[in-house]
């Protein structure tokens, strides 16, 4: 008797033991499988928040027709060079000196830089002359020594008004020009001691008759210098009677050559660090946003609530874990209870697996957001996280533009301050759009000749 007992319990035993493995082989499969079907979904949202080129989309839709902004009379790259200026001035304006509050408008920057109002040329007038100011002050020009006005007063030491604006800005486009060909190419002028003038009141005929000389690489490259171009316009005509599209590109010169100064380069710097230290704050706050979702979804399940739709996104696959857990543990109980002896290995094998299951949220995080008001908290946190996110795209938004994307007929999509621009191919992409508009007037004229 003694015996067959024996051989029953060992029966019992080895099926348990039987049953242990199965359900621990169903666990490991069930969890394989669940791991299996959490890539493919990560990867199909990977794949569909890449970005697609608009021609490979199945369902090519028709891009509505945008009509120019009202009221703007500008080419498309002067109203680039003005909505840069206009970008600049007010993220760097009240550091560089600028009283915010009298700035221009980008409607009236545009009536100035067409002439249509007086009024709006002078505040054009004040701003450009305190860019002056401040391009000379820092960074400076090289050499201030050697570019004076005809009164042999170096730059910092002249007075600038409306009057001599254009000289001064004409010596001051000129020193940059000498300064960038030393820098991109090393060729410098030669001066002779004999010649008391400085460089930059050559005129042309002097330049011809040095052209053959020691100098004769200097002019010949200099000639090809943008800059120095821009240093031509006002050789002969002032500021304000250049035409729109090169009083813009006078305008974003400045600006560009500001971007060195000291104390911009500190406000950039300012702004890098701000942004470092936003980015660092955000994740504790997202993920305690997530936790508290996470269980508020969770109470409202236990309740019979049926939560928010956000809720049951994110946190759905976690629920049905931690229900796949509870379910488990009470049958591993139940088995623990029935059975007189159990082996520890087989234990810890199944500890390791449900664990693996459980939810993010430890059970001390969870007794201790349990103690909570937790609507009260996700909605403290939410705030946090929208107040977080808007700070990081205002200081984001004084370092660059944000180009969204281009569309099939590469116009861009920018997000600036002050709103969404779309900018056509005429500024964007100026190569394409001189081939476009050849082969539109060649097909032009070969229709044409047909007839």
């Amino acid at each position: 008797m003694a015996l067959l007992k024996v051989l029953e319990v060992r029966k019992r035993m080895e099926e348990r033991e039987k049953k242990r493995l199965e359900q621990r082989a169903e666990k490991l499969a069930t969890r394989e499988k669940r791991m299996e079907q959490r890539k493919v979904e990560v990867e199909l949202l990977r794949e569909l928040r890449k970005p697609v080129e608009d021609m490979e989309l199945n369902d090519t839709k028709p891009l509505p027709e945008l009509n120019r902004i009202p009221g703007l009379r500008l080419s498309g790259q002067a109203f680039a060079d003005t909505l840069m200026v206009f970008e600049f001035l007010h993220n760097f304006g009240e550091t560089l000196g600028f009283d915010m509050e009298s700035l221009p408008s980008l409607n009236s920057l545009q009536d100035a830089l067409l002439g249509e109002s007086e009024e709006a040329e002078e505040e054009l007038m004040s701003v450009i002359t305190q860019l002056v100011i401040c391009g000379i002050e820092d960074p400076g020009i090289p050499h201030p020594a050697r570019h004076t006005t005809l009164l042999c007063h170096s730059l910092k030491q002249a007075d600038i008004s409306h009057n001599n604006l254009s000289e001064i800005l004409r010596i001051y486009l000129y020193a940059n020009a000498t300064g960038e060909l030393k820098a991109t190419t090393g060729v410098h002028f030669e001066r002779e001691r004999e010649k008391r003038m400085t460089e930059h009141h050559n005129n042309m005929a002097e330049t011809i008759e040095e052209s053959t000389g020691k100098n004769s690489a200097f002019f010949a490259l200099l000639k090809e210098n943008n800059t120095y171009k821009m240093s031509e316009w006002l050789k002969k005509r002032p500021f304000l009677s250049l035409n729109p599209t090169k009083k813009a590109a006078i305008l974003a010169f400045l600006c560009h050559e500001l971007l060195q100064n000291k104390a911009v380069i500190r406000q950039i710097d300012s702004a890098i660090e701000t942004v470092a230290q936003l980015k660092r704050e955000r994740w504790p706050i997202e993920a305690n946003l997530r936790k508290l979702k996470h269980l508020h979804a969770r109470k409202n399940k236990a309740i019979g609530v049926p939560g928010t739709k956000e809720g049951e996104a994110g946190t759905g696959a976690a629920t049905a874990t931690a229900t796949t857990a509870t379910t488990t543990t009470t049958t591993a109980t139940a088995t623990t209870t029935t059975t007189a002896t159990a082996t520890t290995g087989g234990n810890e094998d199944e500890a390791e697996v449900e664990s693996c299951n459980e939810s993010d949220i430890t059970q001390p995080e969870e007794d201790e957001l349990a103690k909570i008001n937790v609507s009260e908290t996700l909605a403290v946190v939410s705030k946090q996280a929208e107040v977080n996110t808007k700070a990081l795209a205002d200081f984001s938004s004084q370092l660059r533009a944000t180009c969204i994307g281009q569309d099939r007929f590469c116009r861009r999509y920018w997000c600036l301050s002050t709103g969404v621009y779309i900018e056509a191919m005429e500024s964007a992409e100026p190569d394409k759009y001189n081939v476009c508009k050849y082969l539109k007037l060649s097909i032009k004229n070969y229709k044409k000749c047909d007839q």
